[in-house]
Order: C-alpha cells, then sequence, then structure tokens
C-alpha cells in the first residue's frame, strides 16, 4: 500500500490555535466593548436633579430650604463661571483638564504604576467628566465600571464641551454636609454667592470633593483636613502660574482665619410660616427665594403672642395667631400660627391662623360696604337698634346685642362702629342671606360646604366660620379702595394675579372712616382702649357666643394686621374679648410697623372719598341738623345722596298745663308752657322713654285723618310662636310683652286675649301678659273705635 507520508507541521498548529483564540478573542472583545459602549451610552445622560430652594425673609436672613429627594444642593454656578473657580478646580481635580477627550490615560498609567508599585491605592485618575458619571450613576468600584466610564466620559466630553463639563461638575460635586454644588456650598459656608469668594475660600472648597464625608467644614477635624489640601492647591497654582508667590502665601494665611458659618435651622417662630412657604415655592426655578415675611416683625409677634397666651392662661387663652399684610402689595409680613408650635398641651403644631373658627363680628364691616354699594346705605340712613324679630330659614330669629342694652334709632356709621347685631341683622336682612353669602364667596370667606341657608341670619353675627388668614386678606381690600388681592410671599412684589375689585372704592373708603373714628365707637368702646390710634386706623372687633373666640383686625392705608385668640378645645374663655385680647396684639403689631405714626409725629387718617360733600345731619333721624338739633354730627355724602328734609326729630310745642296735651287756640296763656319733646316713630317709643326723652304728645290729640284707616299690627308676641313654662321660675315671673304698631297713631286702645278684653293701654301701648298654658289670641283694638289688629295665635306648654 502506498501513500503520501504525514507530517507533524508544530508552527502550522499553533499558528493555528492561536489565530482561532485570537477570532474568539476580537469577537468577544468587540462583545465587551459593544455592551461597555452601550452602557456608557446610558451612563453618558446626565439625571436632572431638582435644586434645593433657599427661603430667606425680605431682608436676606435664613428661613428654611426645600429640599429635593437628591438631598441638598444642585444649584448652578450662574451665567458665567468665574476664572479663579476655574483655575482653583483644576489644580486640585484635573489639571490636564484641556489636554484630554474626558479620559487622562497619561494620569491613569501613571496612577496604575503608583498603586502597582505601593501594592494599594493611593492615587486616582478620574477625570471631572468621570467623576461626573460617577456621581449621576453610582456604581461598584472595579475594572468594568472604571472602563465605562471612561468612554462615558469621552461620549460627555464631546456632545457638552468643555464648558458644559465643568458647569455640571461644579453642580453636582459634593462638598461635604451632604451638600452638592460649589454654589449652594459658598452660600451655607460663607454666605456668599461664588462670585465673591476669596482665593483661599474657593481653596477650601475645592479641598472638600476629594473626601467630603472626611472634610466636612462643620467639624475641627475636617477643616483641618480641608486646610491642610487648600495650602497644596494652593501650591500646584503657583506652581503652575495661575497665582502669584504673594497671592498664595496671602491665602494659605487667610486660612488659618477662615470662619464657617454655623448650620441653618429653622427659627422656631417661623414653623407655621415656612410650612406655607414651602408648599408655595416647591416649584420655583430660583435657588434663593427673597421672600416677603420679615423676620424680625415675625419674632417679635411670636413673642407677643407668647406673653399674651402664658399671662391669660387662667382666663381659659389656650393660644392665638396672627398675621400682618401691606395692604398695597398684598405681601405677607408675618404669619404666627400659634403662640408656641412646640407647646403640646394646647395643640401648638395646629395652624390656627387658617383653622375656621366663628367670626363673632367681624364680617359686619363687608356687609355695610355691600349695603353702600347696592342698597344705596349712606352715612345718614337710621338703623334700628331696638328688640326686633326676623325670618331667617323658616323660623324666628330674635338677635340681641351683647350688652342687652339698645340705642334706638341709629345712624349707619355708628351702628357699625359700635358693632350693634340688631341694625347688622337689619342691614343683612335687606341685602339677601344669598346675596351676602355669595359677596363672602367673593371675598375667599366661604368654603362652600354648606348652603347659604345653613348659616341664615347668623352671616351677620358669627354663624360664619372663617380663617384668619382669609379674613385679614378681605380686610386688605378694604384698605385698598376694594380693591382684592391675593397674597404674594415675594419680598417688594405683588401677587402675579392682578387685583380684583369687589366693592366700589368710595363704598369701601367710608367702611374705613367710619372704623377709625373713636367717636363713632361711643358709647359701646371707650375712648383711649385698645382700638384707638393716633393717626388713620379702621378698626373691628369680634367675639364669638360664648367668648370661645376673640378677634381684632386692624387696617391703615398700609398694612392690615389681624390677631385670634381662643381655645384649641373650643373651651369658655373668661370674658378675653376682642377689645381686651386681640385689639390689644394688633395694636402692637401695627406699633412696630409704623412708629413714625404711633408717635404722633406723622398723620395719615382715613379721608372721604374724593368730591364727597360734608353735611351736619341729626344723630336721630340724619335729616338736616336745625338750629335746635341737640346732637348733630358731620357727615360725608357722595353728590346727589345727601338728605334734603330738615330734621323734625325734636319740634318745640306749646303744652296745657291742665291736661299736659299740646295746647290749642283757645288756652289761656296763664297755662301754656313750651317745651322741646321729641317726635318718635312708634317703634322707638319704649326705647325713648328708657333714654329718659320726653315724647311728643301728638299722640294725645287723636288721630290726626278720621276719614283714614288706622294701620294696626301686633309685633310681639309672633303667629304660631310656642312658649314653654318653666319648673324653676316663679309663675308670676314667667311673662311676655305684648307690643303692637299703629300709624297713624292714637291715644288709647285695648288688648284682648281669647276674645275678651285684658288691659287698656296708651300709647306706645306696651303690656305684660303671664303666660298661661295652653292656646291663646291676641289682638289690639282702638278705644271708641273698630278698628283692630289680625289676631295673633300662640301655644304654652
Amino acid at each position: 500500500m502506498s501513500g503520501k507520508r504525514l507530517t507533524f507541521r508544530p508552527f502550522r498548529v499553533v499558528l493555528t490555535v492561536f489565530s482561532v483564540l485570537a477570532v474568539t478573542a476580537g469577537v468577544a472583545l468587540a462583545f465587551v466593548y459593544a455592551a461597555a459602549d452601550r452602557e456608557a451610552a446610558r451612563r453618558s445622560v446626565i439625571r436632572p436633579v431638582r435644586p434645593s430652594v433657599l427661603l430667606e425673609d425680605r431682608r436676606g436672613e435664613y428661613l428654611a430650604e426645600i429640599i429635593g429627594p437628591a438631598g441638598p444642593g444642585w444649584w448652578d454656578v450662574g451665567k458665567e463661571i468665574p476664572p479663579r473657580i476655574v483655575q482653583t478646580l483644576l489644580a486640585a481635580e484635573d489639571r490636564n483638564f484641556y489636554r484630554h477627550d474626558g479620559f487622562d490615560w497619561k494620569a491613569a498609567a501613571r496612577s496604575a504604576w503608583i498603586d502597582w508599585k505601593s501594592r494599594k491605592r493611593l492615587t486616582g485618575a478620574s477625570t471631572l467628566a468621570m467623576q461626573i458619571v460617577r456621581l449621576s450613576h453610582p456604581a461598584t468600584r472595579n475594572i468594568w465600571n472604571k472602563a465605562v466610564e471612561a468612554l462615558a466620559a469621552r461620549k460627555l466630553t464631546a456632545r457638552l464641551g468643555r464648558e458644559g463639563i465643568l458647569r455640571i461638575w461644579l453642580r453636582i460635586a459634593p462638598f461635604g454636609g451632604s451638600f452638592h454644588g460649589i454654589a449652594y456650598a459658598a452660600r451655607k459656608y460663607f454666605d456668599k454667592p461664588v462670585t465673591d469668594l476669596t482665593l483661599a475660600e474657593t481653596a477650601l472648597l475645592a479641598a472638600i470633593p476629594q473626601s467630603p464625608s472626611r472634610s466636612d467644614l462643620y467639624l475641627p477635624s475636617g477643616r483641618e483636613r480641608a486646610a491642610a489640601r487648600a495650602k497644596e492647591i494652593l501650591g500646584r497654582m503657583e506652581k503652575n502660574g495661575a497665582v502669584t508667590p504673594r497671592e498664595k502665601d496671602l491665602a494659605v494665611e487667610e486660612l488659618g482665619r477662615i470662619r464657617v458659618l454655623a448650620p441653618s435651622v429653622v427659627p422656631p417662630e417661623a414653623m407655621h410660616a415656612v410650612e406655607l412657604l414651602r408648599r408655595t415655592f416647591a416649584d420655583s426655578e430660583e435657588p434663593i427665594v427673597r421672600t416677603s415675611l420679615d423676620l424680625e416683625l415675625q419674632k417679635k409677634a411670636a413673642g407677643y403672642l407668647r406673653h399674651f397666651v402664658e399671662t391669660r392662661r387662667s382666663s381659659g387663652v389656650g393660644n392665638a395667631a396672627l398675621v400682618a399684610a401691606d395692604v398695597r402689595t398684598g405681601e405677607v409680613l408675618a404669619y404666627v400660627g400659634s403662640a408656641d408650635y412646640f407647646d403640646g398641651d394646647y395643640s401648638g403644631s395646629i395652624d390656627f391662623a387658617a383653622a375656621p373658627r366663628s367670626s363673632g363680628s367681624t364680617l359686619k364691616p363687608f356687609l355695610y360696604a355691600l349695603g353702600m354699594a347696592e342698597k344705596g346705605f349712606t352715612g345718614a340712613t337710621v338703623l334700628e337698634d331696638v328688640g326686633m324679630r326676623y325670618e331667617s330659614s323658616g323660623s324666628d330669629y330674635i338677635p340681641v346685642d351683647s350688652d342687652r342694652a339698645y340705642l334706638g334709632p341709629v345712624l349707619y356709621r355708628y351702628a357699625l362702629a359700635n358693632s350693634r347685631n340688631i341694625p347688622a341683622v337689619q342691614v343683612l336682612n335687606e341685602i339677601g342671606i344669598r346675596r351676602a353669602y355669595d359677596f363672602f364667596s367673593t371675598l375667599g370667606l366661604v368654603d362652600g360646604s354648606e348652603p347659604p341657608e345653613y348659616y341664615g341670619l347668623g352671616l351677620a353675627v358669627g354663624g360664619l366660620p372663617v380663617r384668619l388668614s382669609d379674613l385679614v386678606r378681605a380686610y386688605v381690600a378694604l384698605g385698598n379702595d376694594g380693591m382684592l388681592r391675593e397674597w404674594s410671599w415675594t419680598a417688594g412684589k405683588a401677587s402675579q394675579y392682578p387685583a380684583r375689585r369687589v366693592l366700589p372704592g368710595d363704598a369701601a373708603r367710608m367702611i374705613c372712616v367710619y372704623l377709625s373714628d373713636p367717636m363713632a365707637r361711643l358709647p359701646a368702646f371707650p375712648r383711649g382702649s385698645a382700638l384707638e390710634y393716633p393717626f388713620g386706623v379702621a378698626v373691628k372687633t369680634g367675639t364669638s357666643e360664648g367668648y370661645r373666640d376673640a378677634w381684632a383686625v386692624a387696617c391703615s392705608q398700609r398694612y392690615a394686621v389681624g390677631a385670634w385668640t381662643g381655645d384649641p378645645k373650643d373651651r369658655k374663655m373668661a370674658g378675653i374679648s376682642g377689645i381686651n385680647g386681640p385689639a390689644y396684639l394688633v395694636r402692637k403689631v401695627i406699633a412696630d410697623l409704623e412708629p413714625e405714626e404711633m408717635s404722633g409725629r406723622v398723620a395719615t387718617p382715613f379721608l372721604p372719598p374724593a368730591g364727597y360733600v360734608a353735611r351736619q345731619i341729626d344723630k336721630l333721624n340724619g335729616k338736616l341738623a336745625v338750629a335746635f338739633t341737640p346732637d348733630s354730627v358731620t357727615e360725608y355724602f357722595r353728590p346727589g345722596s345727601e338728605p334734603k328734609e330738615d330734621s323734625d326729630a325734636f319740634r318745640i310745642v306749646r303744652i296745657d298745663r291742665r291736661t299736659g296735651f299740646e295746647a290749642d287756640s283757645g288756652c289761656p296763656e296763664g297755662y301754656l308752657e313750651s317745651k322741646v319733646v321729641f317726635h318718635l316713630d312708634p317703634r322707638y317709643s319704649e326705647w325713648a322713654r328708657q333714654a329718659g326723652l320726653t315724647p311728643d304728645p301728638g299722640c294725645s290729640q287723636g288721630i290726626s285723618d278720621a276719614d283714614a284707616p288706622a294701620q294696626i299690627e301686633v309685633t310681639e308676641p309672633r303667629e304660631n310662636g310656642r312658649y314653654l313654662l318653666s319648673p324653676y321660675i316663679p309663675e308670676n315671673l314667667q311673662t311676655i310683652a305684648l307690643r303692637a304698631r299703629v300709624e297713624p297713631c292714637a291715644p288709647e286702645a285695648v288688648w284682648y286675649v281669647d276674645g275678651r278684653p285684658y288691659q287698656a293701654a296708651v300709647y306706645p301701648y306696651t303690656v305684660r301678659w303671664k303666660l298661661q298654658p295652653g292656646a291663646h289670641t291676641f289682638e289690639l283694638r282702638l278705644a271708641y273705635s273698630r278698628e283692630a289688629s289680625r289676631p295673633v295665635r300662640i301655644v304654652v306648654d
């Protein structure tokens, strides 16, 4: 058998095997590189991080921060990066920054050689771009991740350029204390923008990122370590010509004198305000927000509240709140939600400036303003401060004044300034509950949780719960001539939303004129109280039923301040009302806001609207005062709305002394006597008698026109009234008043009960009837006449 002889060639086998291995390795490396490149592409995308927002008061004092999920900092360095920052940074972190493409091969080789020789890791070769990748996409420190970071750094540098890399690194690098970004660190450590940093401060900051946890400037050891490295950085800068030897020596000397600010904390007096500010500026794109809050005023106001509450615990005062604002811009200057945020016994963490509480009399000015704007009420309008009943939500509503005293006929100004409940209900009744409710909604005082019928006529006297913050904002509209502004929390800026007109300017101004008049508050509020100011301040107080809430709001032409006091558990206070509680707090803050005016050196009163005319009017009926009007006042009117008739409240009559009635023409001179008598409407007769006024005897002469039928109405009791006999009150004391109105007046009438004569009555026909079980009817019949009222039916149980 013949054939070729096989010859073994080792070289060829080795070459083949090597080729196969090379191809395999090449393919593997290609796959590895492709995977690394894909991962590098992913890591070269820098995730956006929301920067922290630093909240300052209007003078630049620290308030708080809004910190995102990534931690504090992440500020941009600004439009231009200061050259000194760049020089210091590159000396510290990346000396070949402008000579590589994102990965420094020479530095990497040098680092590897040094580490190999020492058998441990002593140096690093990460460029700024590689650090950015690692900070944005943290990963385990190994060869794979190092390679991926190098590839990603090259991609990042190619895409962003040198300045882009510098800007991102300066924004995201760690600077100790969990801070990120040199601009943020400069503000926190030195309270400076980066443009104002000295060379020493810049070097000290540049020393931190290499080991941020061990170079924390808040710790003595951290400051020492950072200062040592800062000296090294300054030495490198001198060596590469970035600074002169003299500049380097001065900077090294300064390192020993640098003082770092203490860590910032939220002022405890502003906790509730800060909570609001954090919500308001959560989406701010500005790293530093200069808020409207005045921290000095905030601290003073909080101190006033704390002292007031602590000294009146025995009177049942549990907590207090205060809000102060600029009338012209709507800027909130002080916002104190409680006397002590950390007082757990009295719910200090609750923001009582935002908690709905019974409004007391604080809404009356807005009703009176609406009455002027829509019902034509003026300073000459006479309101009735006497016992009255109203229909409210299908049932009788009987308002009373808190002092149980009545002023009878009272002018518009005086009814409001004296905070009379009955006139306020009368104004509301004229306006209408639905319209008033809608107006309060426009002012931002209604949350819409209940319909207007739920509150009824109680809208006028505290039935509607309001928030102090909303209430002060509504008063800002009064002081701003009827223009309602949204709150502004930015210093020196009005709200971005334009002001809305909610009242005619003249109506709002006249309400401020009324509420700033100390004479108009008499007799309900004495002179010299906390309500009186030496300049124009419109003040209104309010006290809810049972002294559970006390309010005061004061509004000058520049500022509005409101305060509330009460108990978190809604318990009654012992006699703490608006005038002896919150009014005191409000006055203290007004004094801080307007010291010149409070000293009396400057006077800025609320003046009547331009073009209004002054008239002297009779305080009893709003008509033009005459020569013998005993009590006249000056009032202001829009031209054409002023009264035209002369007053007839008082007149001089000739009395026949023999009868006490008005004398006729045949009365002898010797029996004549002249008297000034009060010519009153019958509804004021009982009040006039209690006030000691001499009534007009005209009713004693009989009905003036025999052909005109009399209008007779039983005013009390009301139809279908229901009364309960009490087992705890003596029977002879359980009576009700029988009252009626007769027009024109008659000299005598007779009350009938259950169809039988009960008692004769002369003008003003008021008598009392003892309650008796059962159903009863009442009517009034004129004496010597068949004219009678409609019967009124009641039930006594």
